[in-house]
């Protein structure tokens, strides 16, 4: 399995840099029976498991979140991450009806996330003192594709305990964002419909194919697209 890795010197990514701003503060000691201990302030496992079931859920409705610790203990996990979780289970066949119900440890999660979580723990004595994200996508023939990113949680202690998994389907991701734009820029319907498929990375041919226009019409909707997003 390939990963793309971006080493960053410096803190803030989109949506990971956002989504560890609203993360309350964590113990730095490893935490024991999947329970998270509170340092000064910091919140309960009660508070952190409402926290993922409904303010992380609605404030990044196209991402699942899942927090891990380094022991391999699943902390927390967001409803749309066990919703990728078992799209992912179900695409490499492997699911069992425990493991699409609860997750305790790092092995009850699909192989492709295990993956990930052991290339990031191995990166941190490659690359120890600096910013370091890995990403995966899994393309799930005649579903979707999913886009995987690993993170580091550092809430300032001098080594990040927390890793940080965000899940996304593309496809979804692709629309509602394409959704936005339409409304946004005033797109009509025709050209939401080449901008989506554009933000999965189709090609001009793809989406001609796919819509059934002509190549020319495609860039002719795209030449508007970018004008209106300029305005």
């Amino acid at each position: 399995m390939l990963f793309h890795c971006e080493v960053r010197r410096v803190f803030g990514t989109t949506n990971q840099g956002q989504i560890q701003a609203t993360l309350p503060q964590l113990s730095s000691s490893p935490a024991s029976s999947g329970s998270v201990r509170p340092l000064g302030q910091a919140a309960s496992i009660d508070f952190l498991s409402m926290l993922f079931e409904t303010i992380l859920d609605q404030l990044f409705p196209s991402q699942g979140l899942l927090l891990i610790s380094r022991m391999g203990h699943v902390i927390q996990g967001s409803p749309k991450a066990r919703e990728l979780c078992q799209v992912l289970q179900a695409g490499a066949g492997s699911a069992s009806p425990a493991d699409r119900v609860e997750w305790h440890a790092l092995r009850s999660l699909p192989t492709q996330i295990r993956t990930l979580c052991k290339s990031m723990i191995e990166s941190r004595e490659d690359f120890p003192n600096q910013r370091i994200q890995l990403h995966d996508e899994i393309d799930i023939e005649g579903q979707c594709c999913v886009h995987l990113t690993g993170d580091w949680v550092n809430w300032g202690e001098v080594e990040p305990t927390y890793l940080l998994i965000s899940i996304e389907n593309r496809q979804e991701v692709s629309a509602q964002r394409a959704a936005f734009d339409t409304y946004r820029y005033q797109l009509t319907a025709r050209e939401s419909d080449v901008w989506r498929l554009a933000m999965q990375g189709c090609s001009y041919s793809e989406i001609a194919e796919q819509l059934f226009i002509s190549v020319n019409t495609v860039k002719r909707h795209m030449k508007s697209i970018h004008e209106k997003r300029r305005r």
